[in-house]
């Protein structure tokens, strides 16, 4: 683990204290020098988190391929939930 992605991820906590974690993934969604805001209990492992990496890698190559094909340009639209019944 590099020092300088390490201090570069401390530099991202420092942003804004409503950020809990940072952390730089390879393409693979594995971490290098991911950085907890101390004094905070972590809300994934370390296997979560690169888990939830990679399936955030997935869904933008997703959205890449869409973008290329004749589906255009994708936008994000915001989910909304309905009552049962």
């Amino acid at each position: 683990m590099s020092n300088s992605i390490s201090d570069f991820c401390a530099q991202i906590l420092k942003l804004n204290r409503g950020i809990r974690f940072a952390g730089i993934a390879n393409n693979e969604g594995k971490l290098a020098g991911p950085a907890y805001r101390p004094g905070l209990v972590p809300l994934l492992t370390q296997k979560a988190s690169e888990i939830s990496v990679l399936q955030s890698l997935i869904r933008a190559d997703t959205r890449r391929g869409l973008e290329k094909s004749s589906a255009g340009r994708c936008s994000p639209t915001p989910a909304t939930r309905r009552e049962r019944g």
